[in-house]
């Protein structure tokens, strides 16, 4: 049975996208069957592996909205065992469309429709816009929460919020769900100031898990976006693949406990 990893945060440039496409590229590189979903209707990890968002037939809107199912919307990768659901922009509205169409479930519907693939996969990691909308239906789907921010000074404050957001989800939808750490992106052990909100973060959240890889700034990853390739693919055996194949395992080997 998959864990489902949610890689959120409500604040927008801390590179959920990036880091959930290459923790999914990584988790597969290491044998882990893994199903990657993306749920913003912006669609950058549809176009960050390589698919047009405008030429893609069905994807996650249809099956939420009931006309297609789930499994015929799963499509390959360039990684061996990494599968994907590509996002749509009519993605847009959906929290709307489902109150209307599902009425007393509506925040249970991808819960509902990933019972049918989570036997299939070891790992299904799952792209969350910013804000909440149709976030609050990913997180009533999942199991653990990863929280990726940059070492900028506004970025503490948001991690208070992103933890009190997934309490708030826990409390009313998803007792079972846990912040299973938070993990530091676009990282430049060149600047002090980096270095120097590392250890605040590290200090503020001493109780929780701030993961011990840092995922580096790098033109290469830069530039396997451009490519619509996973760093995986695009540049193994550079420091930016190094330090996602260490998160990876660190994801990996993180025993579930209760934390929030």
């Amino acid at each position: 049975m998959a864990e489902v990893v949610a890689i959120v945060n409500q604040k927008g440039g801390v590179g959920k996208t990036t880091v959930a496409i290459n923790l999914a590229a990584s988790l597969a590189y290491l044998g882990k069957k893994t199903l990657l979903i993306d749920t913003d209707p912006i669609c950058d990890a549809t176009m960050g592996l390589g698919f047009d968002r405008y030429n893609l037939g069905a994807s996650l809107y249809e099956a939420l909205v009931g006309k297609a199912e789930i499994a015929n919307i799963i499509k390959p990768t360039g990684v061996r065992k990494l599968d994907f659901i590509p996002s749509s922009p009519l993605l847009a509205g959906a929290d709307v469309e489902l109150a209307t169409l599902y009425e007393k479930n509506r925040y249970s519907r991808l819960k509902e429709i990933l019972k049918n693939v989570r036997r299939k996969y070891d790992y299904i990691v799952i792209d969350c816009p910013p804000g909440m909308g149709l976030n609050v239906n990913v997180l009533s789907a999942s199991d653990d929460v990863i929280i990726p921010s940059v070492c900028h000074y506004f970025s503490k404050q948001s991690l208070i919020e992103a933890y009190a957001a997934v309490r708030r989800i826990k409390n009313s939808f998803n007792k079972k769900l846990y912040v299973s750490g938070i993990v530091l992106n676009m990282y430049d052990p060149k600047f002090n100031i980096n270095k120097e909100i590392e250890k605040e973060i590290r200090e503020m959240f001493v109780n929780s898990r701030v993961y011990r890889t840092t995922l580096p700034r790098s033109n290469k990853i830069i530039e396997s976006q451009k490519a619509g390739k996973t760093i995986v693919e695009y540049a193994p055996g550079t420091p930016a693949f190094d330090a996602y194949m260490s998160f990876a395992r660190e994801v990996i080997n993180n025993a579930k406990s209760e934390q929030n």
